[in-house]
């Protein structure tokens, strides 16, 4: 679920347990967007996360895609009856990307667990050019370039590709290792003084540092 934090205070925010999953995390010096996106309930959707649909069939992946992913991203998600955010719109918050030191990070798998499960039981694999959901990671990058036109600069966009842990005890095993894991980490009062403090933003997948940027507050 994509959520947005400003800098206003110490943050520390992690998503664990990645095993197929995609995490989209755009950092700015104002604040930190940082989505997680289930495997299971957008890019390749199980049949419960399905909605019905008024002819009697449920939702295409397309549909789920399109509903989870693109509206999240570009209009935002509200709980049904409550009117709260379950994922806050990024057209809303672009207004806290504009500096120049923006930076957004797509953290994927490296295949789908269709992929790696029809491996296993013997298929041949596919070309690495579809390897995972290649069309949609593109879709995400196209949705965010679109609302922060300075992603597009050079490094300001970047893959990290992970290796997802299987097997039947792999969730065990998450809860005790470094991967699957992304960690954030902003501290306001890294270094300097009081009157003149030094910010940090720093950003983990699994125990490789992904992003680390220092500025007088």
């Amino acid at each position: 679920t994509p959520f947005f934090d400003d800098f206003t205070k110490e943050r520390t925010l992690y998503t664990p347990g990645l095993r197929g999953c995609t995490v989209l995390a755009i950092i700015s010096r104002k604040g930190v967007f940082l989505g997680h996106y289930w495997e299971s309930k957008s890019f390749s959707p199980d049949d419960g996360e399905r909605l019905p649909l008024t002819d009697g069939k449920k939702e295409t992946d397309d549909q789920v895609w399109d509903r989870t992913v693109k509206k999240g991203l570009t209009d935002g998600i509200n709980i049904k009856g409550e009117g709260v955010p379950q994922q806050k719109s990024l057209t809303e918050l672009a207004k806290n990307f504009r500096d120049d030191d923006i930076k957004a990070y797509i953290i994927r798998p490296r295949k789908s667990q269709a992929q790696e499960v029809a491996e296993e039981a013997g298929a041949s694999p596919e070309p690495e050019a579809k390897w995972g959901y290649p069309e949609r990671w593109d879709e995400m990058r196209t949705i965010v370039e679109d609302l922060i036109p300075k992603v597009k600069r050079p490094g300001g966009w970047n893959v990290r590709i992970y290796d997802a842990v299987s097997g039947e005890d792999a969730d065990d095993l998450l809860e005790k290792i470094s991967q699957g894991r992304v960690l954030f980490k902003f501290d306001p009062t890294h270094g300097g003084t009081r009157r003149k403090p030094v910010r940090r933003a720093m950003l983990w997948s699994e125990q490789l540092e992904l992003h680390s940027d220092e500025w007088d507050g």
